[in-house]
């Protein structure tokens, strides 16, 4: 797969150099981290009677499936050393994975090495990950903390979701869900967003540059976002708090809300 085949041909020479003397097929790195994705596929059968079962479908429990996923990386590669742009290129490596098991676990294992490298290094340059939409891995971005990530293609699913705190671009649209329960930090999408964006958000900052469809603000308590485009009906709904700034229009605002504070360009509403 080509890198052209997922992002503009303007930014794929620019990644393509920072990555193309790292043989990801061969890389200890890339080996690695698929005995991490064998180990947690694997994990309601070694410690569900010690450590209780995680569902890798199940969000709910997405914070004792990241906890998983970050200790066994720090602790059975403890010695595994990694750049950033080793991050980007085994992001380039996930788009030809397509089983569809392991589409939950991709996007919080990136955001796990991410974190980690982060925690280590407090570098101040970007994480670069690639993600199609065809083969759309989600979770990008998941409890990432402090950290710098740019997201070129598609941000998929419940991007940034539980974000402690740093910044994330998509570089292109979203799906459903961004910023699910974040707790601080930017997210700033280029493009489109699809439904619940900002859901049961907590704080922080989402900037969407272009359209959200339906749900916008689902359940959110507290922070701000921002859409330069349109927003579509049932917006606000379910919503107890926060800021919501529409430049565009908005196709239908809910009443099931019992608060927060929704503007359409400058007019309150």
């Amino acid at each position: 797969m080509k890198l052209t085949d997922i992002i503009d041909e303007e930014y794929a020479d620019t990644i393509e150099s920072s990555i193309k003397k790292i043989q990801v097929a061969d890389d200890n790195f890339t080996s690695s981290l698929m005995k991490t994705y064998v180990d947690t596929l694997l994990y309601d059968e070694t410690v569900r009677e010690t450590e209780g079962y995680v569902d890798i479908d199940d969000f709910s429990r997405h914070s004792d499936l990241y906890t998983f996923i970050f200790n066994s990386i720090n602790k059975k590669n403890s010695e595994m050393k990694y750049s950033s742009q080793d991050i980007t290129a085994f992001s380039v490596y996930l788009q030809s994975i397509k089983k569809e098991e392991y589409y939950p676990l991709q996007g919080i294992i990136l955001s796990a090495l991410i974190n980690i490298h982060f925690e280590k290094t407090k570098t101040k340059e970007e994480y670069i990950l690639i993600n199609s939409e065809e083969y759309s891995v989600n979770r990008l971005g998941s409890s990432i903390d402090g950290a710098k990530v740019k997201i070129f293609g598609y941000g998929g699913n419940q991007l940034g979701a539980y974000m402690k705190n740093g910044t994330i671009t998509v570089i292109g649209n979203a799906g459903y869900g961004v910023g699910h329960e974040m707790e601080n930090g930017t997210i700033i999408v280029e493009g489109n967003t699809l439904y619940n964006c900002g859901e049961m958000m907590r704080g922080g900052t989402i900037k969407i540059k272009g359209n959200c469809t339906f749900s916008t603000c689902f359940g959110m308590q507290n922070g701000k976002i921002e859409i330069l485009g349109n927003a579509g009906e049932k917006t606000g709904i379910f919503m107890i708090g926060g800021t919501l700034h529409v430049q565009g229009k908005i196709e239908e605002i809910e009443k099931n809300r019992s608060g927060g504070e929704i503007y359409e360009g400058k007019e309150k509403v």
